[in-house]
């Protein structure tokens, strides 16, 4: 069987995307908190997720998931609500959904 220049380079091509893929995954999607209470809000919708998604799946990091973003929503008396956005992982490289997250995080 010959192989064509379109299939050579879909075999050139596509592990260079898949490599770009993990890079991009690891080093660029999840939210670094720039300070304590972010890191705390971070925390805690770690928890809310955790207990949320608890499985077999999710045990052995078949299926896994980041904090991608962060936004406070509105902040009343002490009580800031965040919106987050958690993507869901595939062996923790491939991105396959999105998740909206909303917390409360008390500052008193």
């Amino acid at each position: 069987m010959k192989i064509g220049k379109r299939e050579k380079l879909y075999l050139i091509v596509i592990p260079i995307l898949f490599v770009v893929l993990v890079m991009k995954s690891y080093l660029f999607d999840e939210y670094k908190a720039t300070n304590f209470e972010e890191a705390n809000v971070i925390k805690g919708i770690y928890q809310t997720v955790d207990e949320k998604y608890d499985g077999f799946v999710y045990d052995n990091n078949i299926l896994s998931f980041r904090v991608v973003a962060i936004k406070i929503i509105k902040e009343e008396d002490g009580v800031k609500l965040y919106k987050s956005k958690v993507r869901k992982y595939l062996f923790t490289v491939i991105p396959y959904r999105d998740l909206i997250i909303e917390y409360r995080f008390n500052t008193k």
